[in-house]
């Protein structure tokens, strides 16, 4: 049989207890788990009367410990009767508490303890009682930890959002995530911000959505393996679907949305690498496929993705990836472009082959040379063209090798350019034995590569360079002389 006084006694010490001692959490968990304990045997009902404490009708001492406390809170704040029904919920008991610990004055105007108890979803001020058959399907009553905790989160929400103005229903379920990540009930507050944010996209506010899922991915990042972070994994997959990661790939070209949206984007996974690679086709311009591929280059997939669609069916396709790869020079992509060579669109051969010049490492050497017997004349100068620096000087054999049968004059004029912008021993020598004359029968047979290698020795301009153009001074043909004289000019020797 339950002990009236003892449960009055527990009450008010415990009220006691937050008032003067509001940092002794382990002295008011005990007392909460004292009164959960004694709700069990019955229900208790307490009422004031000009003064008297009376539990179930008896009449309670005010010289008890913790009455005379209990007394003035409830007189306080004009408490009439506390109804606290059998096995009540440890949640509704400490809602009781602290609203009984509060000091006169502490509520806003035009509120008491019933709009407080309302308010913390408690059925009333009066009565407490959550019976076993009132439970939700598939739910349980907090325990005592549970409850405490919950309620601190509670008040350290309200202390974090007081004085900052008006808040959104969903600036405060993120206020309440933050609080507490690995909260019991996360999955449900999880789902409750899930709703909000489509609501948020519903109303045309994308960047309040991106706010929210930036927070649940750093949230997420910071908790460590297990039950909370899995449900935060569930609800970000649930969140970062299809028009979710579109809006999000909108909003990276908005400054203030930039970092929100590529955190989402991130995290989003291969379907947001899907939804990037799509911006990327239907892009118009470089600046737009740029900006969409560097993007792809923060996801973990997405260099591989890109250079995968060097094999679309569409040619115009193939050729815009092929001219972004040679923009940003993306080594990775080389095996693909060189494969991208052999593609039946001539105009997707000259991207291929002008992005593996681009590149210029060792690897496209072998690429590159084997465009230079290609049969079209533009794809060879394409990549004579593009033939620049120090990793390309393996192409200069190849490039000796195309001049020497070259029948194209604009094309020979490209090799020997070629050959001087590399400027290794090899290309230089190359140039200084075709700006030689061929014999007395056969001088004149090529006068255009003559003049071709002259341009390239004065790219050149080294010792070796300059020495042949200094005997081309004294050649026997005048349009030679003219050029080598022009040429050193150019270099300040003369």
């Amino acid at each position: 049989m339950l002990n009236l006084d003892n449960f009055a006694i527990t009450l008010g010490r415990a009220v006691e207890a937050l008032r003067g001692r509001p940092r002794a959490t382990d002295e008011h968990k005990r007392g909460l788990r004292k009164l959960v304990a004694l709700t069990t045997i019955s229900a208790v009902a307490l009422r004031l009367t000009d003064g008297q404490l009376t539990a179930e009708g008896k009449p309670v001492a005010a010289t008890l410990p913790g009455i005379r406390t209990l007394i003035t809170q409830m007189d306080a704040h004009g408490v009439e009767e506390i109804r606290i029904g059998r096995n009540a919920a440890a949640a509704d008991l400490l809602h009781l508490l602290r609203a009984l610990a509060v000091s006169l004055g502490g509520y806003a105007e035009g509120e008491d303890i019933a709009d407080r108890m309302r308010a913390s979803q408690a059925t009333s001020v009066t009565v407490l009682t959550v019976h076993p058959e009132m439970i939700p399907p598939g739910g349980r009553p907090l325990s005592v930890t549970e409850a405490f905790d919950a309620g601190e989160r509670e008040e350290a929400l309200a202390e974090a959002t007081a004085g900052t103005g008006p808040t959104t229903p969903l600036d405060t379920a993120l206020a309440s995530l933050a609080l507490d990540p690995s909260a019991p009930d996360v999955l449900d507050l999880l789902t409750h911000v899930g709703r909000l944010v489509h609501a948020e996209l519903d109303a045309g506010r994308p960047s309040g959505a991106l706010r929210a899922v930036g927070e649940l991915v750093r949230l997420e990042a910071a908790l460590p393996d297990g039950s909370p972070r899995n449900s935060f994994g569930i609800a970000l997959k649930r969140l970062l679907r299809r028009g979710m990661l579109q809006v999000a790939a909108d909003r990276t070209r908005v400054p203030d949305d930039r970092d929100l949206a590529v955190a989402a984007l991130q995290r989003g996974g291969s379907e947001a690498t899907d939804v990037l690679l799509e911006r990327l086709v239907q892009a118009q311009t470089l600046p737009e496929r740029r900006h969409y591929f560097d993007l792809l280059r923060q996801t973990s997939e997405g260099v591989r993705h890109v250079t995968l669609m060097l094999g679309h069916p569409e040619w115009f396709v193939v050729r815009n990836v092929a001219d972004l790869l040679g923009e940003l020079r993306v080594r990775e992509a080389v095996p693909a472009l060189a494969r991208a060579l052999r593609h039946r669109d001539s105009r997707v051969r000259r991207s291929a082959a002008f992005a593996l010049a681009r590149i210029g490492t060792a690897e496209t050497v072998e690429s590159l040379a084997s465009v230079l017997r290609d049969d079209n004349v533009e794809l060879r100068m394409t990549v004579a063209g593009a033939a620049i620096g120090h990793d390309l000087e393996g192409l200069a054999p190849a490039l000796v090798l195309a001049l020497e049968k070259e029948r194209h004059a604009q094309a020979i004029v490209e090799y020997c350019r070629a050959l001087g912008r590399l400027g290794s021993a090899p290309a230089v020598q190359a140039l200084v034995q075709t700006a030689q004359p061929t014999g007395w029968r056969f001088w004149r047979r090529r006068p255009g590569a003559r003049l071709a290698a002259i341009e390239g020795l004065k790219i050149a301009a080294g010792p070796t360079a300059i020495g042949a153009l200094e005997a081309l001074l004294q050649d026997r043909d005048p349009y030679v002389r003219r050029a080598a004289r022009e040429a050193l000019e150019d270099l300040d020797v003369l």
